[in-house]
């Protein structure tokens, strides 16, 4: 059986009230183990008695909310969670029938207030978002040694940046300093994090974790890599807040910079995000661009058959919208293709014998491809895509209508209906997928309103990047003939 409790003492201990769909429990003792990365969970360990035991682990998901109170009764600190999930149920029994209760859970997230006494009436929430990792933006710090011996660190400048709900965020690296279980050694790392200040009250700063969200799903596409917003600090004129995130799928933390996946060039990053920003962020079109971006945004670690087909329902996705915009969807109306309909299916009737189809499923399967015909097909609506943005990919992999068995929907089709791919189909696809994520990044950029000639998927880049093996695609075409 898995041991979830870390080879320490808990981080808090405090008593506290455990709120299920169906029951509440209180005065429960609650154990709280942080983190000590940000891949780590938040474990929670109550010692309940064997009547709690029972009803407790006959839920299965809790809200706690615990305090920490001094001898005179007022409240130290406030342990707060909203999603917390049974791991484990232990139960020991000693001598003379007596016997212990455990129960393990996972928090899904975590916020500790602690107050404090303050005579800064008025002072402005001031804290910082943790995340994982955007060192493009985040400017070069300088070390001096004084004279006395004394260090300090500096950098030139903070790149700020303000989001539609307002709030201004300042960029910047802090460095963590942690002394290993054991060990007498104390390591540094950096830590990427977006300082702001802000009139909320430090416990409501969770509100502006959507629009932090959507910011970061922009700059991961634009730099190639996953960065996320892991919890968050906050101080206010009576309390300090820190807020821990595990309700996210979290990606390893990166030591060193790495500038490989980015598809604009690091000293663009700022002036691609300013300029995208206020296309990206419309209400209109937000949803949208935050689902195509996390769905083309790179994945390295996913086999290249669910690569593929992720990237091209990406393109799916941005068709369908462009045939929605612009009333393209549907060729006629309902009322005049159900006239149509009706005769279609009368000419179906009439022109297939019943001796071909005595049980009548060829014609019902028949009659269930009419409603296709109302829609414009998908090669149609990309060339209509293509004209109306301009996209040019006339040195990629053909993606539709070239009346072969080759183009890249064609290939899509193969997979989607279970066809088996050799080992040659195989290697060939892993060409296709470099094709299609030029495809699709070129059509997001254009979306976006950037220009693509001053991104890592132009033309030109495409050109002097790839070896020819890469870009002359005949070869791997021939596999799917």
């Amino acid at each position: 059986m898995e041991n979830y409790i870390p080879n320490k003492k808990y981080n808090y201990l405090s008593e506290a009230e455990f709120i299920s769909k169906n029951k509440k429990f209180s005065s429960i003792q609650l154990e709280v183990y942080l983190p000590e990365n940000d891949k780590q969970k938040i474990i929670l360990v109550i010692h309940p008695n064997a009547q709690q035991f029972s009803e407790i682990m006959n839920e299965f998901q809790f809200e706690i909310i615990g305090y920490n109170k001094f001898a005179d009764g007022k409240i130290d600190s406030k342990i707060k969670i909203t999603q917390a999930y049974i791991l484990q149920g232990n139960t020991s029994s000693f001598m003379g029938n007596k016997s212990q209760y455990q129960i393990i859970l996972n928090a899904y997230d975590l916020m500790v207030t602690y107050y404090r006494q303050s005579d800064e009436f008025g002072h402005k929430t001031e804290g910082f978002f943790n995340i994982i990792e955007y060192f493009s933006l985040s400017h070069p710090k300088f070390r001096t040694l004084e004279a006395d011996g004394s260090v300090t660190i500096s950098s030139k400048d903070q790149y700020k940046f303000k989001l539609r709900t307002g709030l201004e965020l300042n960029f910047d690296t802090h460095y963590v300093y942690k002394q290993p279980h054991n060990s007498i050694k104390t390591i540094s790392y950096p830590i990427s994090v977006a300082e702001f200040k802000s009139d909320k009250d430090p416990e409501d700063v969770n509100e502006y974790l959507n629009y932090i969200d959507e910011f970061l799903i922009l700059l991961s596409y634009g730099i190639g890599n996953r960065c996320v917003c892991t919890g968050w600090e906050a101080t206010g004129f009576n309390k300090i807040v820190t807020y821990y995130r595990r309700d996210i799928s979290i990606p390893k933390r990166r030591i060193k910079n790495s500038e490989d996946n980015y598809l604009v060039e690091p000293f663009e990053i700022r002036k691609f995000l300013e300029e995208t920003y206020p296309i990206y962020s419309r209400p209109e079109k937000l949803e949208l661009f935050k689902n195509i971006l996390q769905s083309a945004t790179r994945r390295n670690s996913v086999m290249v058959e669910t690569r593929f087909l992720i990237i091209i329902s990406t393109i799916e996705r941005i068709i369908l919208k462009f045939k929605k915009e612009h009333n393209n969807e549907f060729l006629l109306p309902q009322t005049q293709f159900n006239q149509l309909r009706r005769k279609i299916k009368k000419t179906i009737k009439d022109n297939i014998p019943e001796q071909l189809d005595e049980t009548g499923d060829i014609k019902s399967f028949i009659y269930e491809k009419i409603a296709e015909l109302n829609r414009i097909s998908f090669n149609s609506a990309f060339s209509l895509f293509v004209n109306e943005y301009k996209l040019d990919i006339s040195d990629l992999w053909t993606l539709v209508d070239d009346n072969t068995n080759t183009t890249l929907m064609k290939i899509r089709n193969k997979l989607i209906h279970g066809d088996i791919f050799n080992d040659l189909q195989l290697r060939s696809l892993s060409a296709a997928v470099i094709h299609i994520q030029f495809i699709v990044d070129r059509a997001i950029f254009l979306l976006l309103g950037y220009n693509i000639d001053n991104t890592r998927v132009s033309k030109s880049y495409f050109r002097h990047y790839y070896k020819d093996e890469i870009i002359n695609v005949e070869n791997y075409k021939a596999a799917f003939k």
